[in-house]
């Protein structure tokens, strides 16, 4: 929990605040009231009419709260979409050592040319002397041979860094898991943490026809005339970059932990608004 507490900015009192877009004009979505209740609707139709926005739809807070942590829940913190996820990042990591271990044996190949190289104009210089076009020749291949020796230092190094260890790593995904998944209902600050963490962009509510099967939220009475969709995109970068720096793994020199990990909230969630 304290991942998420540590990167609130200030205290907010709504959930969703700041991660809402309407999907007819692009303006916020906002906290308002409807009559007693706590809900969200369209700031620019709010405030500005609807020759700025049509969308004259409230939602009740809680329901629309709720909607959102359970879309999360089952399509971005599923256990087999994070598994997934963390594959790929042990895989970014995996793949700068392979690379790695390319570059030294080619510095080690032209260490090795720039070898037999001197060499040869040392002989040349014992033959003819020490000839000025011989001389630069040799100091450029010095200094190459100084800058190869000190990469390939580097190289060695960064290769006796603990490994990476997969297994590991699973094994602290499955206990932060619960973590991430509890984090939705520990609070608001610790939800809005959560939420900051994995979306790529706000969720945009759009006002739609609800389908014929869908019955109305409590028992028999009047369908409403349009109800709100959300869609959203979410990424799982930022969670599983804190627990793979959090864990044994030394990542490789110039690793950025950017997995594209992308997963699309459900666009079948549909949320009660009353006009």
């Amino acid at each position: 929990m304290d991942h998420f507490r540590a990167h609130r900015p200030r205290a907010v009192k709504y959930l969703l605040t700041g991660f809402l877009e309407c999907g007819v004009c692009g303006g916020s979505i906002v906290q308002t009231w409807n009559g007693t209740k706590p809900a969200y609707r369209c700031w620019y139709n709010h405030s500005r009419g609807r020759a700025v926005c049509s969308n004259t739809l409230l939602v009740d807070m809680h329901l629309a709260d709720d909607a959102v942590l359970r879309a999360v829940a089952r399509d971005v913190l599923d256990p087999e979409v994070v598994g997934e996820a963390l594959d790929l990042a042990v895989r970014e990591l995996e793949q700068p050592a392979t690379a790695a271990a390319a570059r030294q044996d080619a510095l080690k190949a032209e260490l090795a040319r720039l070898e037999i190289e001197l060499a040869r104009y040392a002989e040349a210089i014992a033959d003819a002397g020490p000839l000025a076009t011989i001389l630069q020749a040799v100091k450029e291949r010095e200094q190459r041979r100084e800058a190869i020796r000190a990469e390939l230092q580097t190289l060695a190094a960064q290769r006796r860094a603990e490994p990476v260890d997969a297994a590991q790593i699973r094994s602290t995904l499955r206990e932060h898991l619960d973590d991430w998944r509890a984090a939705a209902h520990q609070g608001i600050a610790e939800a809005r943490g959560l939420l900051r963490a994995l979306l790529v962009s706000r969720l945009v509510l759009t006002p739609v026809p609800p389908p014929p099967e869908l019955p109305p939220r409590k028992g028999p009475g009047r369908k409403p005339r349009f109800i709100y969709e959300f869609k959203g995109e979410a990424s799982l970068s930022g969670l599983l970059a804190g627990l793979i720096s959090a864990s044994s793994v030394v990542a490789p020199t110039g690793f950025e932990p950017v997995f594209a990990v992308r997963h699309a909230l459900s666009q079948s969630d549909r949320l009660h608004a009353c006009c």
